[in-house]
């Protein structure tokens, strides 16, 4: 007999999340074997407080465009005195 109502592991974390909450069970969820961003977010979303992965996703999790973008608007703004204890390099002479 197969349980119809759980259709993936994102499904099951969502279902073990409303169910330890309801009834007040103390307890951390585990999503294991994670293995891109999309299913890192996915877990993190349904209520996961645990998530193993490897280092590849939590380095591609880092690389958002945004953030790539703000490092390198401060680092083309930085003095030059804090360059030089940073170990930064800047078009700035």
């Amino acid at each position: 007999m197969s349980d119809k109502g759980i259709v993936s592991g994102i499904d099951l974390i969502k279902e073990c999340r409303a169910i330890f909450d309801q009834s007040k069970i103390k307890c951390e969820i585990l999503a294991a074997s994670i293995r891109n961003t999309r299913q890192f977010r996915e877990a993190a979303l349904a209520g996961a407080d645990i998530i193993t992965t490897p280092f590849k996703v939590l380095d591609a999790l880092l690389k958002h465009h945004k953030t790539l973008e703000g490092v390198k608007d401060f680092t083309k703004d930085i003095f030059q005195d804090y360059a030089k204890l940073a170990g930064a390099k800047t078009s700035k002479k």
